[in-house]
């Protein structure tokens, strides 16, 4: 999987970060360049690129992980892949899309093409790759095509729709010839075509786990070529429908009444997708859900949304409806409380492997373990399920919810594990090492493993630069989002002067299958 001492054989060997810079830095010139349009027509157009782009880190666009950047990146690679396959010499600056371009095609201009396109491709986020000449507009240079819903080698009919600057956004108007992977009988879901929730109902499961597999390379190939990674297990999850515990569907207004009730669309212009059934959520959930649709369709909306949770009730599971609801959750022999507003994990068939997987790497360690330390610990998933396995040893966690920590603690009493032993506490995961009540339990580096499970948006310098003078003996880092994941075991690695960690072993975890997302888990030994 990682082969040790090797360089990833680019063109040119890039520092860190360079490589990801320099596509970005082209792409910054070729837009700072296009001055075609006046300044308020210019202006106009940025601010609803900006909102096309929004994501949960719409805040973050600038920050070089972001999907806006990632794109791009595999926008340029696909060019290389044409170049190398067709013969041509394509460059960004040959599919770039002018102001001008992009105001002929803004949603209220109507201007369409129809157009058919073969996928030589499919990003990250699930979406095929295409390209075509801009004759359609009578230019000489070319168009990248975005297309949801599609497999490598399929043939397409296309709307060519809104333009971005380095692509167009498509809508399928038919499948004309399928690829080899596809297998449209697989597709469970009569919300599939439409419905953003899930990018790869169409594809077998071994070529979605193989998917996932390069994804989790490419994103390393960005951020931290010198790993020189070449392959990614990816543990398939037990269930591959009827596995999420938690829907969080929207409501849609039309004049003042809840019109749709469901996810957002692929295609912008539809305002979502009225959705009747999730396949992907558990059947608890699908009947609760059921339930309740009627009583707020076609009726003023009091909210924006609603969220549905599974739940254990006398040890059988049901479903409830609400933020302020108690859930309980079990996970192998730990039981685990927390309110519907929580974070915590939504595919439980998963998490016996991912614990199975742990506990083994802690099996293998050098080490003598004494203490795990807990960072964005959440309710205590990680810290309780290790410590109920792994008797003795001091387990100290930190998150910035208070909530989650009230529950945290609740979940040791639940579990019938030492409260001095285990202990959570409210504040920061960056200033950990620096806690008065850290400090207090007198943790030391040596004997301990920390466990690091942030956000999508990953962590910062700030916890990493503290983490290398803990000098704990293992990391475990767990993420949902492996760009983030490996710009920050970039950075880790940059950090280190005086110690040196290595990454034994990097492994993903479908917790989400039929969607793009994967959830990876990098293990780290201290090779002092």
């Amino acid at each position: 999987m990682i082969k040790r001492g090797v360089r990833l054989r680019l063109r040119r060997y890039y520092s860190l970060y360079e490589y990801p810079r320099l596509v970005r830095s082209q792409g910054e010139r070729l837009i700072a360049e296009d001055t075609n349009l006046p300044r308020a027509d210019i202006k106009k157009i940025n601010q609803i690129l900006k909102k096309k782009v929004t994501t949960k880190r719409s805040d973050a666009i600038e920050e070089i992980t972001h999907s806006n950047n990632i794109i791009t990146l595999e926008i340029n690679d696909f060019l290389k892949k044409l170049n190398e396959e067709d013969g041509t010499n394509l460059q960004l600056k040959d599919i770039y899309n002018s102001k001008s371009v992009i105001k002929s095609f803004l949603p209220h201009t109507n201007n369409a093409r129809v157009f058919t396109a073969t996928v030589r491709d499919v990003s990250t986020d699930g979406y095929g790759l295409a390209i075509t000449s801009k004759n359609y507009i009578n230019q000489e240079n070319f168009t990248i095509l975005k297309i949801p819903k599609v497999c490598k080698g399929d043939v397409v009919q296309v709307l060519i729709k809104f333009h971005h600057e380095f692509y167009a956004e498509c809508e399928v108007v038919e499948i004309i010839k399928s690829g080899g992977g596809r297998d449209d009988s697989l597709v469970k879901c009569q919300h599939f075509k439409t419905c953003s929730g899930c990018q790869f109902q169409m594809i077998p499961y071994k070529y979605q786990l193989r998917h996932k597999s390069k994804s989790i390379e490419k994103a390393y190939r960005y951020f931290y070529p010198e790993l020189g990674l070449e392959y990614v297990k990816v543990v398939e999850s037990l269930l591959q429908y009827n596995y999420r515990t938690k829907l969080t569907p929207h409501f849609f207004v039309n004049k003042g009444i809840i019109n749709k009730i469901g996810f957002e669309s692929v295609y912008k212009y539809l305002r979502g997708v009225d959705v009747i059934h999730c396949p992907i959520a558990t059947e608890e959930v699908n009947k609760l859900y059921s339930e309740l649709r009627p009583q707020i369709i076609n009726k003023p909306p009091k909210q924006a949304q609603f969220t549905i949770k599974q739940s254990l009730e006398n040890g059988n599971p049901t479903a409830v409806e609400g933020f302020k609801n108690i859930i309980t959750e079990k996970v192998n022999d730990s039981i685990f409380q927390f309110s519907s507003s929580c974070f915590f994990q939504t595919n439980n068939s998963i998490l016996s492997p991912l614990f199975k997987y742990l506990e083994s790497q802690i099996d293998e360690c050098n080490f003598e373990l004494k203490n795990i330390v807990d960072t964005y610990c959440g309710v205590g998933l990680f810290g309780i399920s290790l410590a109920k396995v792994k008797k003795d040893i001091k387990v100290f966690g930190i998150e910035i919810s208070q909530e989650q920590i009230q529950f945290a603690e609740k979940n040791v009493k639940l579990n019938k594990l030492n409260p001095k032993h285990v202990q959570f506490i409210s504040g920061d995961a960056s200033n950990i090492f620096k806690n008065e009540k850290f400090n207090k339990m007198k943790i030391k580096g040596s004997g301990s493993l920390v466990i690091i499970d942030p956000s999508r948006k990953g962590s910062n310098k700030e916890f990493l630069q503290q983490l290398i003078e803990f000098e704990p003996d293992m990391i475990i880092y767990v993420s949902c989002n492996v760009f983030t994941q490996a710009r920050d075991l970039a950075m880790f690695k940059h950090l280190q002067k005086q110690v040196n960690y290595k990454i034994k072993e990097l492994i993903g975890f479908d917790f989400f299958p039929q969607t793009k997302h994967i959830e990876t888990v990098a293990i780290l030994e201290n090779c002092k």
